[in-house]
């Protein structure tokens, strides 16, 4: 076994090879892994969609690791903002094995989906992610509904929606489209669209309550290499009808401060 010396400045590290026992190298500086000198892809395995904040303002990058060739990637925003004001920051990096990881970031701004697409270099692998992040106010006692829709027709798909209430989170309903097995933790929850038909997770919620029920709720979409997740922080108010007066009243030498809750029922009047 021999070296081709003659091509090694040019980044060739090529061996003559006099037996038939398998071979696995490394060669540099386009670094790739082979064996018997035929090149072994590493598929995308996963992507990430999520918010940081590591440039002192929030941004949403779209991420994928350790895949070769590099994989294409688009981030972009539903509905489509202005080209001046969103404009992808994208970068590739290999590592030492050759393995490549891609990232693309754009800053976060109220009221967009921003959507992923992740590629495979010969198109053999596409994945796909969305994001969103919202805030809706319901009324203590009336039925409301918070939306979940893939940007997305999906067809096989799990459902799964938490709570977060004071940094504790907790499952709350689960779907599966294929087995149509679900699982309430609440009593007070059911879907929208029946079976979720289509990608729709649209949750609704009945007879809410303003102190057990305010909080964030989270709702994840997830099908063979596609995920959707929308995260909303929902605010209930108390009803309408509810009145509160303060009433102070001064004694001698003490003073004494009285909370008075006045609870109007409609039709009522003070």
């Amino acid at each position: 076994t021999s070296l081709f010396t003659e091509l090694i400045p040019s980044g060739n590290a090529s061996l003559h090879i006099q037996n038939n026992h398998d071979l696995k190298m490394i060669t540099t500086p386009q670094t790739t892994k082979t064996t018997n000198n035929s090149v072994i892809p590493a598929p995308i395995q996963s992507v990430s969609l999520e918010t940081t904040r590591l440039s002192g303002f929030e941004e949403v990058i779209c991420s994928s690791r350790d895949v070769y060739p590099a994989p294409r990637v688009n981030l972009f925003t539903e509905p489509a903002s202005l080209p001046d004001s969103l404009q992808p920051l994208t970068r590739k990096m290999a590592d030492k094995q050759g393995l490549y990881s891609v990232e693309s970031k754009l800053k976060k701004l109220k009221g967009l989906t921003y959507i992923c697409l992740v590629q495979s270099f010969y198109r053999s692998q596409s994945w796909r992610a969305s994001l969103q992040q919202k805030e809706i106010f319901g009324v203590e006692g009336q039925d409301f509904i918070i939306p979940c829709v893939a940007p997305w027709n999906l067809q096989n798909f799990t459902l799964t929606w938490s709570f977060t209430k004071e940094h504790k989170s907790s499952t709350i309903y689960t779907y599966d489209s294929l087995t149509q097995q679900s699982s309430s933790v609440w009593k007070k929850v059911r879907l929208v669209t029946p079976r979720g038909r289509g990608g729709d997770g649209s949750l609704q919620l009945h007879n809410p309550l303003s102190l057990e029920h305010t909080g964030t709720y989270t709702c994840i979409l997830s099908a063979h290499q596609t995920k959707h997740e929308v995260h909303t922080r929902v605010n209930i108010t108390q009803s309408k009808h509810e009145v509160h007066t303060r009433v102070n009243i001064t004694q001698s030498k003490h003073e004494v401060h009285t909370r008075v809750n006045i609870t109007l029922k409609p039709g009522e009047s003070m």
